[in-house]
């Protein structure tokens, strides 16, 4: 059953007799309001799958992850099928909660439907984090360092940020100019991928079936290397190197965030996900063990992020392996970039048009070339600012610092979906229902990586887990923002904070737009708000 809140925006809730038999049911409908609005089908879910989730840290992460794993090998591929499990898990979590809620948004969908009260506290803690922790930083290095390396250029550190700072800029420029640009490079990156993944796997064939009297590769990987463990392996390692997994593993959120224009969303995604997801797994595995056949293991450990280079100069020569093969991981990180900036922009417009960050009303607006640039230009600005950190490994900080909120959120959404949808809507089951179990190791996997930076017994625990405490100390301050915003100003100026759903003049945008709505005592007769007591608040559109 839908109703309206008093901005007129529906919100929906669904009364269940506990007595009746369980059944199958989605909580709320599908918004089938607007036609044509579903255009994707299985091959395309697939693409946005294998798209978002194949990018660049397949040839940046695993030298960073070898070095966490102090050059252990058994340590490392534990590393990559823990990655691999908790994705898998967190999508199957995922799929039953967005066949119960079959609409835009994914974890912020899911947040505020689990969580609606303290009123507001969802949607501006996770909003804020959105805009806050939502970097492509790291692809601008990858394309920064490959580029570097198949031109022949020596390594200097701030001239490779500066290569990555510009590129970011580049391509904040050309969204921020044409929304078509957008549209064109999201089909060429799809075309990029597809050759990507196709060569990977060739590759993988090339390196396991094909003995070295044939290949001429030496090999360096021994069945002795999985036996020999380090003499130190602190928490804050296990931390670090799991969210570099994840991170090679990430994006397979993005086409929940989309459901509204999947054709049969629940049907569609459920099997380009398991489909998506199981061929990712199988192919960084694999990948995984050629780069330990084919490279020395010292080299991976440290070579930084350029592991992807190393192999396939081993592979195919210093021409078509260094230059070429460069060039081509360079053009795939440049174009994740292109793909990450474009939708994390509209992801901030989504934010704002809730009403509830500091500026919703700047960086909502599509002026003047009827694209985000204000959110464009804020995504730029944060991601530069990150990789200008003054740091030796800069890029397996910022993974950290951008991964481990988001391990906070999925572990909140695990609790959520165990504690209190399957409890409040007992006769309920899901279209796509998780097994417990699987909802209980995504969780775990999730807290795993949350608690572990700070039950560290290192000396330099806290150095090493600062991102930790930056994320926690970040979530503390914006709950203190919450507070004061939307709880003690209200409660010491006699008004709540209500909201009013409007239509931008200059594009037809909709969006939230908050007021103070005065207590009972400054009500009409008829219990009315009297329109001279209803004043736009400074802040949300402050």
């Amino acid at each position: 059953m839908a109703h309206s809140d008093s901005s007129g925006k529906h919100i929906f809730s669904t009364i269940h007799d506990p007595d009746l038999p369980p059944y199958r049911s989605s909580l709320i409908k599908q918004d089938d309001s607007i036609p044509g609005i579903r255009t994707l089908r299985l091959q395309s879910v697939i693409v946005l799958f294998l798209s978002r989730m194949v990018g660049s840290g397949i040839f940046a992460t695993p030298g960073g992850i070898l070095a966490d794993c102090q050059g252990s090998v058994l340590l490392f591929m534990v590393t990559w099928v823990i990655g691999g499990v908790i994705a898998l898990s967190g999508t199957c979590v995922y799929l039953e909660l967005g066949s119960y809620l079959p609409v835009n948004g994914a974890t912020k969908i899911f947040l505020e439907f689990m969580y609606p009260y303290p009123l507001y506290y969802t949607s501006f803690i996770f909003g804020a984090f959105t805009i806050l922790f939502n970097f492509s930083s790291t692809n601008a290095l990858v394309f920064a360092e490959y580029i570097r390396y198949a031109l022949g250029y020596s390594y200097q550190e701030s001239a490779i940020k500066y290569l990555a700072i510009t590129a970011i800029t580049a391509v904040v420029c050309a969204h921020g100019y044409s929304r078509n640009v957008g549209l064109a490079v999201q089909n060429f990156i799809g075309l990029i991928k597809i050759i990507q993944i196709s060569m990977l796997f060739l590759t993988c064939i090339y390196v396991f079936l094909f003995p070295e009297s044939l290949t001429g590769i030496e090999n360096h990987l021994h069945l002795k290397d999985f036996t020999s463990l380090p003499s130190t392996f602190s928490s804050v390692s296990y931390a670090t190197a799991t969210l570099k997994a994840i991170h090679s593993f990430g994006g397979w959120t993005s086409a929940f965030a989309v459901q509204n224009e999947i054709k049969k969303p629940i049907q569609t995604l459920r099997l380009a996900a398991m489909i998506s997801l199981v061929s990712i797994i199988a192919l960084y595995i694999t990948m995984n063990l050629a780069y330990l056949k084919v490279v020395p293991h010292k080299d991976i450990q440290f070579g930084g992020q350029l592991v992807g280079a190393l192999f396939f100069t081993k592979l195919f020569g210093p021409y078509y392996g260094h230059v070429l093969f460069s060039l081509f991981i360079a053009l795939a990180s440049l174009g994740n970039l292109l793909v990450v900036v474009f939708v994390d922009s509209r992801l901030v417009v989504e934010v704002a048009r809730e009403g509830l960050v500091p500026f919703s009303s700047i960086l909502r607006s599509n002026r003047p070339f009827h694209t985000p640039l204000a959110a464009l230009i804020t995504h730029g600005i944060l991601s530069s600012l990150v990789i200008i950190i003054p740091r030796n490994r800069v890029y397996s900080y910022i993974i950290s610092l951008q991964f481990y909120p988001n391990q906070v959120f999925h572990a909140i959404v695990c609790l959520g979906l165990l504690f209190r949808i399957r409890r409040k809507f007992p006769n309920v089951i899901a279209p796509t229902r998780a097994p417990t179990f699987v909802v209980f190791i995504c969780l775990l996997g999730s807290l795993s990586v949350v608690l572990s930076p700070f039950i560290s017994s290192s000396k330099n625990s806290f150095k090493d887990a600062s991102f930790a405490f930056i994320g926690v100390g970040a979530l503390l301050l914006l709950s203190f923002c919450w507070f004061i915003l939307y709880y003690w100003w209200p409660l010491r100026g006699n008004f709540s904070v209500e909201r009013e759903w409007k239509e931008d003049s200059f594009d037809g945008m909709t969006y939230y737009e908050c007021y103070k709505s005065l207590r009972n005592d400054e009500l009409d007769d008829y219990g009315s708000i009297n329109i001279e007591n209803r004043r736009s608040l400074g802040g949300a559109n402050y």
